[in-house]
C-alpha cells in the first residue's frame, strides 16, 4: 500500500469534500396519520442514503427504512388524537362542511404537541443548524414558524390532491370551471350548475381555512414560538411542493416547475416470480 504524503492529503480532500456536500435536514410531520409517515419515510430515506444527515420529529418513529435520526413528538405513549375520529365517511361526507370541520379540529392538537419537550428543544436549537426544512401542508401552517426560525429553504409535502389553499400560495391554477374542490363531490366534467356550485365552494374553503385554520393556528405561533413573521406570509416562501397523487387519477392541471406529482413514491418495486422471469 502506498502511505506517502500525497496519497493521504489527496484522501482528506476527498473525505472533507464528501462532507462538504452534506447538509443538516430536518423534517417535522405533526399529522398523527400513519399512512402520511409512510410516504414521508420514502423521501427523507432517500435523503439519507444519498450522505444527508437526516432529523425527523414525527408520531411514528418505528416506521423508519433507514437509521437516520427520528423523535417522537409527544411526551406520552398515549396519542393526542382519538383514533375513531379520522373515518372515510366524515373525511368523505356529502357534505364539504363537515368534512372541513373533521380537519381542522385537529389544529388545536398544536397546542399539545407546541408544549412537548421535543418540539420546545427543536425551537430551542441555534438558527444555523438546518440547511433543509421539511414539513406537511394539509390543514394547518403552524410548523411553518419552524421556517423563520431556522432561516433556511422550505420544502412542503401533501398526501392528497391540492386543497385551494395550497395550490394558491405556489400560484397554481385552481379553476372551479374543470378543477374540483377537494373533498367535494364533483368530477372534472361538471355541468353549469355544477360548476357554479364549486366556484361558491372555493370561496368557501378559502374562508373556512382562514377562520378555523389560520387564525387559531396563529395564536399558537405567537404563543409558543414567537414567529416574527405571520404564518399567512411565511407560506409564501415555500421553495417546492411535493403532491402524493398522479393526473391518472385526479386528471391533469397545469402545475409550476416547483409543484411536483410524486403519487407512489412510497411503493418499493416487487421481484418478478420465478415462474414469469424467463419469457421475459
Amino acid at each position: 500500500m502506498n502511505n506517502s504524503p500525497s496519497v493521504r492529503k489527496i484522501s482528506l480532500m476527498i473525505l472533507f469534500f464528501r462532507n462538504a456536500l452534506c447538509k443538516n435536514i430536518l423534517g417535522v410531520f405533526p399529522i398523527e396519520a400513519q399512512s402520511h409517515q409512510i410516504v414521508f419515510d420514502s423521501y427523507m430515506s432517500e435523503l439519507h442514503r444519498r450522505g444527508h444527515n437526516v432529523t425527523v420529529y414525527s408520531h411514528f418513529p418505528e416506521i423508519a427504512s433507514e437509521p437516520y435520526k427520528i423523535i417522537k413528538i409527544s411526551n406520552t405513549t398515549t396519542s393526542v388524537l382519538n383514533p375513531n375520529y379520522i373515518t372515510m365517511d366524515n373525511m368523505n361526507s356529502p357534505s364539504i362542511f363537515n368534512s372541513y370541520k373533521h380537519m381542522f379540529c385537529l389544529v388545536s392538537n398544536g397546542q399539545a404537541y407546541a408544549q412537548s419537550d421535543s418540539l420546545r428543544e427543536l425551537y430551542a436549537q441555534p438558527e444555523d443548524t438546518y440547511d433543509l426544512i421539511v414539513t406537511e401542508t394539509c390543514n394547518t401552517d403552524l410548523y411553518l414558524a419552524l421556517v423563520g426560525r431556522f432561516k433556511a429553504p422550505f420544502v412542503a409535502w401533501t398526501t392528497s390532491p391540492l386543497f385551494v389553499w395550497s395550490a394558491d400560495r405556489m400560484g397554481t391554477s385552481s379553476n372551479p370551471a374543470y378543477i374540483p374542490v377537494l373533498m367535494t363531490q364533483h368530477g372534472t366534467d361538471m355541468s353549469f350548475l355544477e360548476r357554479w356550485e364549486n366556484t361558491l365552494l372555493r370561496s368557501v374553503a378559502f374562508y373556512k381555512y382562514f377562520i378555523d385554520s389560520t387564525i387559531p393556528s396563529q395564536e399558537i405561533a405567537t404563543k409558543h414560538y414567537k414567529s416574527l413573521m405571520p404564518l399567512h406570509q411565511l407560506v409564501f416562501k415555500t421553495s417546492f411542493l411535493f403532491v402524493h397523487t398522479h393526473y391518472s387519477l385526479w386528471g391533469s392541471r397545469p402545475l409550476p416547475h416547483n409543484v411536483v406529482e410524486v403519487g407512489g413514491l412510497h411503493v418499493r418495486p416487487s421481484k418478478l416470480q420465478d415462474a414469469v422471469t424467463p419469457y421475459l
